[in-house]
């Protein structure tokens, strides 16, 4: 629940003794009044603090399929997968991550997976490094394929 929502009953509630006990009241335990107010809202702040519901950990999408010969990934899609984002594409082997290739989110599908368009990175400038890996990460599998958030690109 939005704070906004909590604040203005519980300064109606702080209102209703001054219109019951009227200017007197007000005069000799107004500031208490204001006090157990600005309690509460800090009480209401903590709480909100404390029950926020917390994001989840990154989690990388599953890959579905690899074309190595067209350089696409598909993958499922993730909440941050929009078109024209830049994604890093790693293969995980023995404990480590390697980098694959760069990307690009070239569609989004109507069944909900995302298509991801792989670009060799600047060491590798004819691409046939990325190629010949793509070739035996497809052979081997793809379920050890990381893809993390990358720089963006301006080519989709």
């Amino acid at each position: 629940m939005p704070l906004a929502w909590i604040v203005p009953p519980i300064a109606g509630v702080m209102a209703i003794p001054f219109m019951l006990f009227g200017e007197a009241y007000r005069v000799e335990w107004g500031m208490v009044t204001a006090g157990f107010a600005v309690h509460w809202v800090i009480i209401c702040y903590l709480f909100w603090f404390l029950l926020e519901p917390k994001v989840s950990g990154y989690q990388s999408p599953k890959p579905i399929r690899l074309n190595a010969a067209e350089r696409i990934l598909i993958v499922a899609n993730a909440e941050w997968l929009g078109q024209g984002v830049g994604v890093t594409v790693f293969e995980q082997t023995e404990g480590y991550e390697r980098l694959l290739a760069l990307g690009a989110v070239y569609n989004v599908q109507q069944d909900g997976l995302v298509q991801i368009r792989l670009y060799p990175f600047e060491d590798d400038i004819d691409g046939s490094q990325m190629n010949s890996q793509l070739a035996k990460v497809n052979s081997s599998g793809i379920g050890d394929i990381v893809v993390k958030p990358g720089p963006l690109r301006n080519t989709v």
